[in-house]
């Protein structure tokens, strides 16, 4: 909704169009920031997907924000003073976008994108795998399930109590009955709601 006030009758045009480069995952992009000003970038994502962009300048404090494909803001990136970093897991997919920018919107130059995207670890029904996690971070893997097929999830380690989060394909949480304690780990078992991609977060 644009709402327009004046205290005089006045003439005016209004014009409307979506300032998006799309960007390609894998490639870096040059570009040139103007003062006080932004850029966008556009590119297509699947539910589960992680990625990773990167904003490098020299000439201001770079920042990253992205919005998924409704348009809501969702992620800052973090930054250095030389570089802005961002890492995303996808929920749902459709067509994201990236506004370079500088902090505080005063600077402007010249700037390199980045985006590249981590394959996740494929985890198959019936197999067992194993993982390795850092202090404060989430892991994630992927299977592909059936509708109305029922899942059983163990997930267990010697070092900590894991957490574990189940996303269907269209990115929503599903709820599973914990059944684990310290002994077995998370121990958990789902009804699958629809056939496609399911992203486990550890």
């Amino acid at each position: 909704q644009l709402q327009l006030l004046a205290a005089t009758p006045a003439s005016y045009k209004v014009t409307m169009k979506d300032p998006s480069v799309p960007i390609a995952i894998g490639k870096e992009i040059d570009g040139n920031l103007p003062v006080g000003g932004s850029a966008f970038y556009s590119f297509t994502v699947e539910p589960g997907q992680l990625f990773h962009a990167n904003l490098a300048s020299s000439k201001f404090v770079p920042q990253l924000r992205l919005y998924d494909a409704r348009g809501t803001y969702i992620a800052l990136s973090d930054d250095d003073g030389k570089e802005g970093r961002l890492t995303h897991m996808t929920l749902s997919g459709g067509t994201y976008r990236l506004q370079v920018s500088s902090l505080g919107d005063g600077g402007g130059g010249e700037f390199r994108q980045s985006l590249t995207e981590t394959k996740v670890k494929e985890l198959k029904i019936g197999a067992k795998e194993k993982g390795t996690i850092q202090p404060g971070a989430t892991d994630f893997w992927v299977f592909t399930g059936k509708a109305d097929q029922t899942v059983f999830l163990n997930v267990r380690s010697a070092a900590f109590q894991p957490t574990v989060s189940l996303r269907s394909p269209d990115g929503l949480h599903l709820d599973a009955d914990n059944k684990g304690n310290a002994a077995t780990g998370r121990l958990s078992a789902v009804k699958l709601p629809k056939t496609g991609r399911y992203t486990l977060w550890i």
